[in-house]
């Protein structure tokens, strides 16, 4: 019995999301930002300070 027949999905979406699931994730530095961010503050804080924290402590590289 073949995986994609057990999930029920087309084998060309098995594919692309095997292919989409398996490449690095562009902006993984940004998401632990995140994360570390909700964790120390746990507090509630406004759009403008919670993207200026992680502007702080991601730097983006503006060249890709």
């Amino acid at each position: 019995m073949d995986l994609v027949e057990v999930a029920d999905i087309p084998r060309a979406t098995y594919y692309w999301r095997d292919k989409r699931l398996s490449k690095a994730v562009k902006y993984e530095n940004v998401k632990e930002a995140i994360i570390e961010i909700f964790h120390e503050h746990k507090v509630l804080m406004d759009t403008v300070e919670f993207l200026w924290l992680i502007k702080v402590r991601t730097p983006l590289s503006t060249g890709t």
